[in-house]
């Protein structure tokens, strides 16, 4: 997949930096930064649910999005794939589906705890 983001000349200039000293492009050390924040996220998420308590661990593995912020989500998508988003809503679906993430990934980790536990009733 493609995408295409404007960086402020600071931040370019840092990234270049990074790139020509490690002898890569500046597009693989965006992404290398990227995959290590979100494994370091998910990491340390998977690490917190690991400490709950059964009943908290069963409550995580309902997790879902509020229904108005699912729907917001939803329409946001949609209306991406038909026009240009103001900078507004490019804001507000990030932040959705940075939600939407974090619930998928409390949800995954909760169920692979209760499998782990063994609290999933199949012996």
């Amino acid at each position: 997949m493609e995408v295409m983001i404007n960086l402020t000349d600071r931040i370019f200039a840092n990234l270049s930096s990074v790139a020509d000293k490690s002898r890569r492009r500046v597009d693989e050390v965006i992404v290398e930064k990227i995959e290590r924040d979100f494994a370091i996220d998910a990491g340390e998420l998977e690490k917190q649910i690991s400490f709950c308590a059964d009943e908290e661990i069963f409550e995580l593995a309902e997790l879902r999005m509020p229904p108005k912020q699912d729907e917001r989500l939803s329409l946001l998508l949609q209306k991406q794939g038909e026009r240009d988003l103001t900078a507004a809503e490019q804001k507000e679906l990030w932040e959705l589906m940075e939600s939407n993430r974090l619930t998928t990934l409390k949800k995954a980790f909760a169920l692979r705890e209760i499998a782990r536990r063994g609290l999933n009733g199949e012996d």
